[in-house]
């Protein structure tokens, strides 16, 4: 039974990496020159060497550090016993998040960027699996404390 569950949340991770990658496949190939959708989010191809917001870190540190991080994050899945189903959520957005990032700097020295809201620095499907888990975490954290004062 536990296996048929973990089965469900590997193939959303291998799905959520696969979204990432093609999108970044599909934005390498179409979006060289930017395609405004409406006023403020554009499609806009551009390479990523740094990490969050272009912060420029040589790319073995970040290789190391992310490799790190995802093997950290699995384990604590497969050790972790009674998962409930928002922390299930944030590991694999984080994980998938960390892994579809990971694959372009191993494979091309840098992330596909290509989601452009406003002045706010270019994305892609990786940067929002990752925040999406960030803040089913904390949305659970405050709920939790809430619920305990209450």
């Amino acid at each position: 039974m536990r296996v048929m569950k973990a089965s469900r949340f590997v193939f959303l991770f291998l799905v959520l990496v696969l979204v990432d990658q093609v999108s970044k496949l599909l934005a390498w190939h179409f979006f060289q020159e930017e395609i405004n959708i409406f006023t403020d989010f554009s499609f806009y191809f551009t390479k990523n060497f740094g990490i969050a917001f272009s912060i420029d870190i040589p790319l073995w540190v970040t290789i190391v550090f992310t490799s790190l991080l995802l093997v950290g994050l699995g384990w604590i899945i497969l050790k972790k016993k009674d998962q409930s189903l928002s922390e299930k959520a944030v590991f694999v957005f984080l994980l998938s998040g960390g892994m579809g990032n990971l694959i372009d700097r191993l494979l091309w020295g840098g992330v596909t960027d290509f989601l452009s809201f406003w002045s706010f620095p270019v994305f892609n499907f990786a940067d929002v699996f990752i925040t999406s888990g960030i803040v089913i975490f904390l949305w659970v954290e405050v709920f939790k404390k809430r619920k305990k004062i209450d």
